[in-house]
């Protein structure tokens, strides 16, 4: 559901940083709905999954905490084969492989939003990310083009230097993005 909203909206391309920002979007969204945890997956892991110790698909709260199931993804990671949760561990895939790391990249803007949630609770976190979603991204927007897009909403709806806009400011600059 939360996808058609994504495509309803700011119509992210499903590739590169765009893609993983749909992914993102989604992500978020779906924890905010089901807010027991940040965790993404939990109640639809197979047994063998489970067996196996994977008990969840990705983690806003601790992406490092996920390895990454696919083989072919985790060839290009820099991290030991983890969810990254900065850029400096993004995976560089080509579009080929997993749409150019869609599902693999979505954790680090994931992260982001995490933290931003831990300093203003999760009500005002849905509501600068769906006015983000809804009023300035666009298909092709990247990583920092979704920075700006929730510093802003945060500024419309909160006010300059108020403490939801220090928050979106400082949950990017955690995960090194600018």
């Amino acid at each position: 559901m939360t996808h058609g909203v994504i495509t309803h909206s700011a119509n992210l391309v499903y590739r590169n940083q765009s893609g993983a920002l749909n992914e993102s979007f989604a992500d978020i969204f779906g924890a905010l709905v089901d807010d027991s945890d940040w965790e993404m997956g939990e109640d639809i892991m197979a047994p063998a999954a489970k067996a196996d110790g994977v008990t969840v698909l990705r983690s806003l709260s601790n992406p490092n905490s996920v390895v990454v199931s696919n083989a072919e993804r985790r060839s290009y990671s820099t991290n030991g084969g983890v969810y990254p949760d900065h850029m400096n561990e993004f995976y560089n895939m080509p579009t080929s492989v997993d749409g150019g790391g869609v599902h693999v990249n979505s954790s680090i803007t994931n992260h982001a939003a995490y933290l931003i949630g831990q300093e203003v609770g999760r009500e005002k976190l849905g509501q600068i990310y769906y006015r983000a979603l809804t009023v300035y991204l666009t298909s092709n927007s990247d990583f920092s083009d979704a920075r700006q897009a929730v510093v802003q909403s945060a500024i419309d709806l909160y006010g300059e230097g108020s403490e939801e806009v220090i928050a979106a400011n400082a949950g990017f600059d955690a995960v090194g993005i600018y």
